[in-house]
């Protein structure tokens, strides 16, 4: 677990697109550095959300400066447990009171089920801040910043009713 643990934290990195410029940009990250600069961070975690982590991730989300946008990449996640799903719902409405809006991207089944379990999807961030793949939420964030809309997100995102404690399962 410890070895988890430690994975976890060293693959958690939290940078913004402009920082991308100094280092060479994903393939699929496009020309978004020069676009939005620090207005949106990407997070890119890598190993299972679990007790192990959640110390470390709670750290992350609170050292975060101010921005519009976070887009959460979450392709190599295999795995959320009870206590990262609300490690994750904490971040999400400490991220969402500081005017931060939530997107997630890459999710698997299991991680989007856990989520979907305590109503985080979509009672906290919306279907429509979830997308399968980083094109799709590269397109999105492109379509944002044509219609100037960007800073908006976040007012959206937070004025929409939240549905944490409707329909839980039980774990």
């Amino acid at each position: 677990m410890k070895k988890s643990a430690d994975q976890a934290e060293k693959g958690a990195s939290s940078e913004s697109i402009s920082d991308f410029s100094i280092e060479k940009p994903w393939a699929d990250e496009g020309d978004l550095v020069d676009r939005i600069g620090d207005r949106v961070f990407i997070k890119h975690l890598d190993g299972p959300i679990f007790f192990g982590f959640v110390s470390s991730f709670q750290t992350i989300i609170q050292a975060l400066p101010n921005l519009e946008v976070l887009v959460i990449r979450m392709g190599r996640v295999p795995y959320i447990d009870q206590s990262g799903l609300y490690a994750m719902e904490d971040a999400i409405l400490d991220l969402q009171n500081r005017g931060v809006a939530v997107v997630f991207t890459g999710m698997n089944d299991q991680v989007r089920s856990m989520m979907e379990r305590i109503n985080l999807i979509p009672g906290l961030v919306d279907d429509s801040y979830i997308f399968d793949n980083f094109s799709q939420c590269r397109s999105w964030l492109s379509q944002r910043l044509e219609e100037g809309d960007l800073d908006q997100v976040s007012h959206r995102q937070r004025n929409m009713p939240t549905k944490i404690s409707d329909n839980i399962d039980e774990m």
